[in-house]
């Protein structure tokens, strides 16, 4: 590969396409003194009140009709993690159940909001410790089951201690059945059989717990406090944590959950990129319902692209009508980074408006974050940024939505409340959702082979241009050398990789992709004739833009340097973010 001499390269044809400026700035600034978190948080109801002793409840009838009367305890896991083992697969766990007595036997209802055949073996499972005054010591537990052959729940054991061969099974009336795809269970249970001298008198409360969890999961899910959890992953070595049934009258009391405060960072300021953590990834929340506006390839708010005045569609961004308010009036968004990612700072919304048809901006944007998903810290409203407009008869208008903190938070999951305003609308238009963190860059030459250098201008022909500097590494191959360019306002200051380029690169069908500029200009004072590229062990070399319209010279362009091997590794440095202006005024060049 030879490097050309040619010092010129005009994208005219490119950023002629350019409407308005990205306008820069921060958003509302948060304090870390101030943790607000996006609702009160509450443990899981950790006492039952079976009031005074009833009649005897048939288990043996064709309907639940006796649990109708009863308070029934509804569990959500993912409402209430604090009180489970683990937290990685709680969400799809929620059940109702009640307890009632009399001297003959506990009996006891559950329903859970999936099928039987949902249901991992030996589930759901009651441990019981009945004795007398909660003296901690663990009387047994009762298990069911779900047999394929009668599609039924059976019980499969019923202990009390330890000692399997200590089983009243068969002296448990039970029934189950499977309604609106839920199961339902209930059983009498006797006190005789549960391996203690009981009193009912003198009983004053009895200690219990249950385990609830999925077909394929291996979670034992137990609504109590985690610190239960031994070695030897028993409960009942510690049954002072299990919930209390009280044989008497009286009001729960749900304890309030104080969730932890993410972790703040210092935000590099010096010899950094910005990273967006949310390219590509997942999110989840409110769906668009207007058949133009349906989500096609379930990346769209993640794929990069903050979208441009002619791009308002459902190809191209999430439309959300008056139908999708689901959260507390607001749109929602999650996105999953797939990790904690540490140093989080810069949060961002794309929105569209076309006033007339019906599609306006958000009245608002807030942004939280959660290391675990459930809890969310609140972070601050967005600040509306980058506004960009044009056609005549009908206005199209793209604006950022962007929160900028004063510190970075570590965290795994990112939500965007997006409030609609209070005027009437016919649709919400969301076109990006991004993450920002910096990262420290490696000036080490030896392991980053190219070098952003800046930017200066050529006052005559209306130019631009951005400078780079490339070592050779002897022991690769290089396949090609170049700048990826784009429209800044188009696309975001995110740092771009090769899949994405290939993904979005610029056509006349895109427009406001990227240019993938290969051939560059080498500087005069690194030029030697005769060389070949592999002679070279370092230069500085450049692209330029040429004839940039006089309503484009404050106009942001990003350009990233970028080197491939034959390996298939690839180098980036710095993106540069740079107008013809600015430069002009901060004489911002780099050597000829």
């Amino acid at each position: 590969m030879r490097i050309t001499s040619k010092k010129v390269i005009s994208f005219f044809c490119v950023f002629c396409l350019f409407s308005l400026i990205l306008c820069t700035g921060g958003g509302l600034l948060t304090s870390s003194a101030e943790v607000e978190w996006e609702r009160e948080y509450f443990k899981t109801q950790t006492d039952y009140y079976a009031g005074d002793s009833t009649k005897a409840i048939s288990v043996e009838d064709s309907t639940f009709e006796d649990w109708k009367t009863k308070d029934l305890v509804r569990i959500d896991s993912g409402e209430n993690p604090e009180n489970w083992q683990l937290t990685s697969d709680l969400k799809g766990v929620v059940y109702s159940y009640s307890f009632a007595w009399n001297e003959t036997y506990l009996f006891y209802y559950i329903k859970i909001d999936m099928e039987m055949v949902c249901l991992n073996n030996n589930c759901p499972r009651l441990y019981l410790d009945v004795s007398p005054g909660g003296l901690n010591k663990f009387t047994g537990f009762v298990e069911f089951n779900y047999d394929s052959l009668s599609s039924k729940m059976i019980i499969t054991r019923a202990t009390y201690g330890t000692i399997k061969n200590n089983d009243y099974t068969n002296s448990i009336k039970y029934r189950s059945a499977e309604i609106d795809g839920c199961t339902h269970i209930e059983a009498a249970i006797p006190w005789s059989k549960m391996g203690e001298a009981i009193s009912i008198e003198t009983l004053e409360h009895i200690t219990y717990n249950m385990y609830i969890s999925k077909k394929g999961s291996a979670l034992l899910l137990f609504p109590q406090d985690t610190s239960v959890w031994t070695q030897n992953n028993q409960p009942w070595l510690k049954s002072t944590h299990y919930l209390n049934l009280h044989l008497c009258k009286g009001v729960p009391v749900c304890q309030p959950a104080t969730p932890t405060p993410l972790t703040l960072s210092e935000i590099p300021s010096e010899s950094f990129i910005e990273v967006n953590s949310a390219l590509g990834k997942v999110y989840s929340g409110t769906a668009g319902t207007d058949p133009d506006w349906q989500e096609s390839n379930g990346t769209i708010l993640t794929e990069g692209s903050f979208g441009s005045t002619g791009s308002i569609n459902g190809y191209n961004m999430e439309g959300f009508t008056q139908t999708d308010i689901e959260d507390e009036g607001c749109i929602s968004k999650i996105v999953d980074l797939g990790e904690n990612v540490s140093g989080l700072y810069k949060f961002g919304v794309g929105t569209a408006q076309i006033a007339t048809e019906g599609i306006v901006f958000p009245g608002e944007v807030k942004v939280y974050a959660s290391v675990n998903g459930f809890h969310y810290q609140y972070l601050g409203s967005t600040e509306a940024l980058g506004h960009e407009s044009s056609g005549e008869s009908v206005i199209k208008e793209t604006r950022r939505e962007v929160l900028t903190l004063t510190e970075g938070v570590e965290a795994r999951y990112i939500k965007y409340k997006i409030i609609p305003p209070e005027e009437s609308y016919s649709l919400i238009a969301v076109s990006e959702l991004t993450a920002i963190h910096n990262v420290t860059e490696n000036g080490d030459q030896e392991t980053n082979p190219v070098l952003s250098l800046g930017a200066k201008v050529n006052k005559e022909m209306k130019g631009l241009r951005f400078g780079a500097r490339f070592t050779r590494d002897k022991l690769k191959q290089v396949e090609r050398i170049g700048m990826l360019v784009y429209p800044t306002a188009k696309l975001g200051d995110n740092t771009l990789d090769m899949n994405y380029y290939h993904a979005n690169a610029y056509s006349e069908t895109n427009e406001a992709g990227v240019v993938y500029v290969k051939a560059v200009a080498i500087s005069k004072s690194d030029f030697v004739k005769g060389y070949s590229f592999e002679d070279y062990e370092a230069f500085t070399y450049f692209i330029s833009l040429l004839d940039i319209p006089d309503d484009q010279l404050s106009t942001n362009i990003t350009a990233v340097p970028v080197i491939e091997y034959v390996d298939g590794s690839v180098y980036y440095g710095t993106p540069l973010v740079r107008n013809y202006n600015e430069v002009l005024a901060l004489t911002d060049a780099i050597e000829e």
